[in-house]
């Protein structure tokens, strides 16, 4: 599955060790280390929801998701 970052960048989530959301923030770290931010949002509870959304359609194929 492809998710598209804050900054318009295509992360494969087949190279994502960890994928949480933080205070505001949904991130995720990748295998070589480096820590992206997907998007930021004004709640810790809009930033779960998102990170929901995200789990809820891994399995469903290769596809780009925009949150």
């Amino acid at each position: 599955m492809l998710i598209m970052t804050k900054d318009r960048e295509i992360l494969n989530l087949d190279n994502v060790l960890e994928i949480r959301a933080s205070e505001e923030n949904v991130e995720c770290e990748l295998m070589n280390g480096y820590i992206y931010t997907i998007q930021s949002f004004k709640t810790h509870k809009k930033a779960e929801d998102a990170l929901d959304k995200i789990l809820n359609q891994y399995d469903r194929g290769q596809r780009v998701i925009k949150l």
